[in-house]
This record gives C-alpha cells, sequence and structure tokens, in this order.
C-alpha cells in the first residue's frame, strides 16, 4: 500500500461479496427528534456490537502512476475500543499491522522493519493515515466509539430529506428516512471526513456497504471490501497482543510523522 499517508482515503465495507447483500433499513418511527434522542439512537447501533471478525480486500492508486493496487486483510473488534486490522499481500506477507488496545497503539510495517507505538490518547495518530480513532468512526458509523457523547452539547437541524448533528468537535449528517448515517466531519483540529451509504440489514442490524473516509488534504485513496462479517463471535484477547520483532525501530506517533512520506506499504 503505498504512501497510505494521511490524505484521502476511501473505504467501502461490504457485509457479503457481490453487492449489498440484505434488505435495506426500516425507516425511522416517529416524527419528534430530540438532539439526545437521535444521538442514542445512533450510538445504539455500535454499542449492541460487541465483537466482530471480517475479511477485507483493500484497492488503491498509486500516488504516482495511478496504476491500481490491492491486498488483502482482516479486521477483529471488540467493544467498547480494541481494534486490529492487519493487511497482507498475495503472497501473505504482512503489509502492516495495527493493534490498538484501550490505552496504547502499535502499527507494524515490516517492509521497513519499523513500529510506530504510543499511548492511545496521542493526538499525533489523527496526523498519521491509520488513525485507530477515525477507523472505529468509520467501521462503527458512531462519532463518539469507545468514549462518551456529551448529550447535552447536541443540537439537530432539519435540511430536506437529512437532518443534521452537531456537538462540539463533530457534524454528522443522517438520513432523513432511516434516521442512519451518511455523513462525518471532525470540525476541530485535523481534517476527518466520512460518508457512509448502500446500508443493508445483516445480522439483525444495519450495516454499510460503502464508507468514504478523507482525512487531511492529501487525494491519496483506499478501498476497502468486509466480507465475510460475523459479529458476536468469541474473540482471544491474545487477537490483541503484540510482540514486537527485535529488529523494529520503534518511533512514536509524532516522530513517525516526519517519516511517513517515505515509508512505501
Amino acid at each position: 500500500m503505498r504512501r497510505l499517508a494521511a490524505g484521502v482515503i476511501v473505504l467501502a465495507t461490504a457485509v457479503g461479496c457481490g453487492g449489498r447483500p440484505g434488505p435495506g433499513p426500516a425507516p425511522l418511527v416517529g416524527e419528534e427528534r430530540r438532539p439526545a434522542d437521535v444521538l442514542r439512537s445512533v450510538r445504539a447501533r455500535s454499542e449492541s456490537v460487541a465483537s466482530l471478525r471480517a475479511g477485507t480486500e483493500l484497492g488503491w492508486s498509486h500516488p504516482d502512476t495511478g496504476e491500481p493496487e490491492s491486498c488483502r486483510g482482516s479486521v477483529s473488534y471488540a467493544h467498547p475500543d480494541r481494534l486490529r486490522i492487519r493487511g497482507t499481500s498475495a503472497a501473505f506477507f504482512t503489509v502492516f499491522d495495527l493493534v490498538a488496545g484501550p490505552n496504547d497503539v502499535w502499527l507494524d510495517v515490516p517492509r521497513e522493519d519499523l513500529l510506530v507505538f504510543g499511548r492511545r490518547d496521542d493526538p499525533a495518530w489523527d496526523e498519521l493515515p491509520l488513525s485507530p480513532k477515525a477507523l472505529l468512526v468509520a467501521l462503527l458509523a458512531d462519532p463518539c466509539p469507545g468514549e462518551p457523547c456529551l448529550e447535552s452539547d447536541v443540537r439537530i437541524t432539519d435540511e430536506d430529506d437529512v437532518f443534521r448533528l452537531e456537538a462540539g468537535g463533530w457534524t454528522m449528517i443522517l438520513d432523513g428516512v432511516t434516521g442512519l448515517p451518511r455523513e462525518y466531519e471532525r470540525t476541530v483540529g485535523t481534517k476527518l471526513r466520512i460518508s457512509w451509504s448502500d446500508w443493508a440489514v445483516r445480522d439483525g442490524r444495519s450495516w454499510p456497504y460503502r464508507i468514504e473516509i478523507r482525512a487531511g488534504e492529501s487525494r491519496e485513496v483506499l478501498r476497502v471490501t468486509l466480507g465475510r462479517i460475523r459479529p458476536g463471535v468469541s474473540i482471544s484477547e491474545k487477537t490483541f497482543e503484540v510482540e514486537p520483532d527485535d529488529s523494529r525501530e520503534i518511533l512514536t506517533p509524532k516522530a513517525a510523522q516526519d517519516r511517513w512520506h517515505r515509508i512505501r506499504l
């Protein structure tokens, strides 16, 4: 994955192969839309996902030539905040391995013999392409994954066929019929924009077929197709344990920012 540098990332998420896998979500019941109630409805979906496994297909365009490239991968998630995303080449070599625990985050890039390690609350992660919070917002369609949202700060505005939720630091646009997220934008700090489309019901929950993430100023694009989604599976604690290779050079997220443009994933 060449130069996954912070930038436009497109995450196309399929809960099954070959198109939208099930019926569309039901319309939102009721006319009154109080901000706190709508926010609870949005978060109830992600809060109900205790665990998740999925296979992935990642595709992107080479930043210099525009030629398509790809790799496979896997996603493991355990509520409320543990995440592991691993990308592998056609020859089954690890391209990258991101592991986010409650307190720390590891990003291993074997080809560069490099490991980025830091506290999860380090703001420098938001400047890197594989930000754990951005990936969780995209995967769960939740503006505050793994943390509380202050309901008292939320405002709501009706706009034609959508309505907008706004709070300190973010804005989310919801479908006016289903109440499901369409777009998210971080309004404070590093730019982050996410959009969701083609929602369908699988295993009793709504999942987006396509997710687009735009981070920072770059136009680089990553396309990921998620298949074989298995919510509620048992995931061992060892899934989120990391044993770095002794040969790795270890960088902080801040130090990694200065080197990332030279890294070829």
